[in-house]
């Protein structure tokens, strides 16, 4: 993928953390344990989409591990930057709630 990809596939995740903590979370009362499931099932399809797009002969062929990772990581790059969002953000409120 190229560098424009990547940043906006990481732009999705910052706006859907954002949407769903602004407006959901806090005008709903939503836990926010409910917005991780749609990036599970982002993550799910991807991952399925990446190996198999990694086992034709035209894509996946002389493959090293490095590189078979490096592709499952940019496909799911969304996800993996909605989860470091929510698991700072859930630490920062546990943070805040003990003091």
């Amino acid at each position: 993928m190229d560098l424009t990809a990547l940043l906006i596939s990481a732009l999705i995740a910052i706006v859907y953390f954002l949407v769903y903590r602004l407006f959901v979370y806090k005008k709903f009362n939503w836990k926010m344990i409910h917005s991780i499931w749609l990036p599970i099932l982002y993550a799910i399809g991807f991952t399925g989409f990446g190996l198999s797009l990694l086992s034709t002969p035209w894509f996946g062929a002389n493959r090293t591990t490095l590189s078979v990772i490096q592709v499952l990581v940019e496909l799911n790059l969304p996800v993996i930057i909605f989860f470091v969002l929510y698991f700072t953000t859930t630490f920062l409120d546990q943070k805040k709630v003990k003091a």
